[in-house]
């Protein structure tokens, strides 16, 4: 990179954070919602996702630079309520399939409560995805069809603090996420439209506590988190040699959940209830960002920053953080014969 490019990376980088902070800084300081680490890595894209660049990703003879068999990606995104790091390896078996694995590591998760705030850490529910590509006529258009399972990997039900305040580090249950993306780039600007649909299923959560008179009580919770669409569409921009200005939104819709309890004590007690989970929220998101491809090197600067807020529940605030994100993309070139 030469000292010209350097400055434009560096002015890019101060604006964006700039404005950034300007808009973290108008928000309070008051409770918002945690969001599901889970599914926003999925909606954010990656240098790979985007389709091959004409005259740059393609050879000669009109075949494309393929990537090479491996390839990892970091992606973290820090908020004032949550803190998580995503290491996601892949192997591209062909053209066509593809499998990924990612690790999540949450270092830092808040929750607030009455009198107090409680954190925890540790690791999340781990996804394997598999990954079908279409080829077009043009290499430089492709269609992707993901599937993603959610472990529960995370500890649903991890208790913090000496008042006992329920942090969980995953949601307990086996979820499927399936995926679709169309992208199209030309040598000076990529496009990307997706849509995901999450299926949740249910996650149980056992806690015992004893009473003054010695008897134990046990409750048993199974939580079926409400289930997710998400539309969202990407562009990107050169501006420089691997300099790329990128902007996307997302339109997420969530439905209500449902929570059943089972409740028995030593004492011969035995009830059971049952309570719908106000999960219900339509969210729309803006993405802008800048990212640097430095040969199989690619590092992104960006954010998500809430635009409208709409929540199915009296009680939660209609407010939510702006979430920053780094991703670091290394994803070695091989040539198809």
């Amino acid at each position: 990179m030469n000292s010209s490019h350097r400055l434009i990376v560096i002015a890019l980088t101060v604006f964006l954070m700039t404005a950034l902070g300007t808009v973290a800084l108008a928000q309070n300081d008051e409770d918002h919602q945690v969001e599901d680490y889970s599914s926003t890595p999925l909606v954010q894209p990656t240098i790979e996702d985007f389709a091959p660049i004409p005259e740059s990703d393609i050879r000669e003879d009109g075949k494309p630079v393929a990537e090479a068999p491996m390839g990892i990606n970091g992606y973290f995104e820090v908020s004032e309520q949550q803190k998580v790091f995503s290491l996601t390896p892949s192997y591209r078996f062909s053209e066509k399939f593809a499998l990924k694995a990612r690790f999540p590591y949450i270092i830092e998760r808040k929750r607030n409560y009455f009198g107090g705030e409680a954190s925890a850490s540790g690791l999340g529910d781990i996804g394997l995805d598999g990954e079908y590509t279409h080829r077009f006529n043009s290499p430089s258009k492709l269609l992707r069809l993901q599937a993603t399972v959610k472990l529960p990997t995370g500890n649903n039900e991890n208790i913090e603090g000496d008042d006992e305040v329920k942090v969980p580090l995953g949601t307990g249950s086996v979820d499927l996420m399936l995926r679709a993306q169309f992208t199209r780039s030309t040598k000076k600007s990529g496009f990307l439209a997706a849509a995901l649909f999450r299926k949740n299923t249910s996650g149980e959560s056992v806690f015992q506590s004893t009473w003054w008179d010695g008897t134990v009580q046990t409750q048993t919770i199974t939580t079926t988190n409400g289930n997710e669409f998400v539309a969202s569409a990407f562009g990107r921009y050169v501006v420089g040699s691997g300099i790329w200005l990128n902007l996307g939104a997302s339109l997420m819709m969530t439905g209500n959940g449902e929570m059943e309890s089972h409740t028995t004590d030593t004492g011969g007690g035995d009830w059971s209830n049952s309570d719908e989970l106000f999960q219900k929220s339509t969210l729309l998101d803006l993405f802008p960002g800048v990212s640097y491809k430095f040969g199989p090197i690619t590092p992104y600067l960006g954010a998500r920053i809430p635009l409208s807020t709409s929540y199915d529940n009296d009680f939660l605030l209609e407010e939510r953080d702006t979430v920053f994100i780094f991703q670091l993309t290394y994803r070695p070139l091989a040539m198809v014969d």
